[in-house]
């Protein structure tokens, strides 16, 4: 399986480099869409990591699914939220925000970005990714802790997995917390600090796909249900 990288279609604030590896926000706000270049496989782990970041601007990171295909060059909308969901359709994105205690997506009936997900409901089904040190998708077998921010993982070298697209996406528009994870070691570090490995995994119930988001380890969902 060839490793994800970043589409050549992207918005014109975004530069891509590094052979499709890195994306980085160049200048001003909105106008900051990236895809992939190649769809994403059921059981494949898609990631990205946050390489620096931009104190001009205040925002939040969307990931996501969507069913048009950047091939077409299709004209991009300012925003994947709600833009891209609400006006283009065939789009399943949600906000990463600076806090890990809430996971945003786009209101129906606002258009805002509305919590659905709270990090301490003990309630959660069983993890999608199981609990052992390793991870067995349909596309492979991952160790866990390549899913973790730099600063929490063993100074092993991990194999690389065919399970695993790990991209890294740099300057984007969000303001770092005062107190960083690198000055408070004991800290868990944020979503959106830098270091931060956020990644998604389509997965099926055998009649339409369900979408988890990943956070430095952790798993979310489905934030998503019922794509065709």
């Amino acid at each position: 399986m060839q490793p994800m990288r970043f589409h050549s279609h992207h918005g014109k604030n975004v530069h891509i480099a590094d052979d499709g590896l890195i994306a980085t926000r160049t200048c001003s706000f909105a106008h900051g869409i990236c895809f992939g270049n190649r769809p994403l496989n059921q059981g494949e782990i898609f990631l990205v990591e946050i390489m620096n970041n931009e104190r001009g601007w205040s925002g939040n990171l969307r990931i996501g699914l969507t069913q048009h295909n950047p091939d077409s060059l299709f004209e991009l909308p300012q925003y994947a939220l709600p833009d891209l969901v609400t006006l283009l359709g065939k789009s399943w994105v949600m906000a990463i925000t600076k806090t890990q205690r809430y996971l945003f997506r786009d209101s129906e009936d606002h258009g805002l970005d509305t919590p659905i997900v709270d990090q301490e409901d003990d309630t959660r089904p069983e993890r999608l990714l199981g609990h052992g040190d390793w991870i067995r998708t349909r596309c492979g077998t991952v160790r866990r802790d390549q899913l973790l921010p730099q600063s929490k993982r063993s100074p092993e070298l991990f194999h690389e997995s065919p399970a695993l697209n790990r991209n890294s996406q740099s300057n984007i528009s969000e303001r770092l917390n005062a107190e960083s994870a690198s000055s408070h070691p004991s800290s868990p570090i944020l979503p959106t600090e830098v270091g931060s490995r956020i990644g998604m995994i389509f997965t099926s119930n055998g009649k339409k796909g369900e979408l988890y988001i990943i956070l430095n380890g952790d798993e979310y969902g489905p934030m998503a249900a019922d794509i065709p």
